[in-house]
């Protein structure tokens, strides 16, 4: 799993994240935005501001999995 390092830039890991789905969408990998905030939150390294956000945004162990679809129309 993509991981942001403590320190590490974090509008640069948003947009690898954010590129990363756009590149699965295109191969026809589908999932949601909860599971993508999900993802993006669980990417985040343990500091007291990011689990801040876990806490208030509710983040869970994803249960869910990237799946393909069928072609797109």
């Amino acid at each position: 799993m993509l991981k942001l390092t403590p320190g590490g830039d974090v509008n640069k890991h948003l947009s690898k994240m954010f590129n990363l789905r756009h590149e699965l969408l295109s191969l026809n990998y589908q999932f949601d935005d909860i599971t993508m905030v999900e993802l993006v939150l669980n990417s985040l390294p343990h500091q007291y501001e990011f689990e801040s956000l876990k806490v208030e945004f509710g983040t869970i162990v994803p249960t869910t999995s990237l799946h393909q679809s069928g072609p797109k129309n």
